[in-house]
């Protein structure tokens, strides 16, 4: 792990020492880190939810059967492989 100071206004502090005080976290560091782990969870979930959208609004639907899955294996690993080659 690396370390990180930050500067918080005293409002801040004293906020993150009760959630520790409540015994929610055994320390300030806790409390921020579980914060970052939350706001990285949404950046993902926001990124995920945009990516299922977009495959919704690309055209028609196709239906996954296994002659699909593995027409579209066979075209990755041949670009795959022509990739390699260069």
């Amino acid at each position: 792990m690396v370390d990180l100071s930050l500067s918080l206004p005293e409002s801040l502090r004293d906020f993150a020492e009760e959630q520790v005080a409540r015994g929610c976290y055994a320390g300030p560091g806790d409390y921020i880190r579980e914060l970052l782990v939350q706001a990285r969870k949404r950046r993902d979930e926001e990124r995920l939810e945009a990516i299922l959208i977009a495959g919704l609004d690309s055209g028609d639907p196709v239906e996954f059967t296994p002659e699909y899955r593995s027409k579209k294996e066979s075209e990755f690993l041949a670009r795959h492989r022509a990739v390699e080659d260069r």
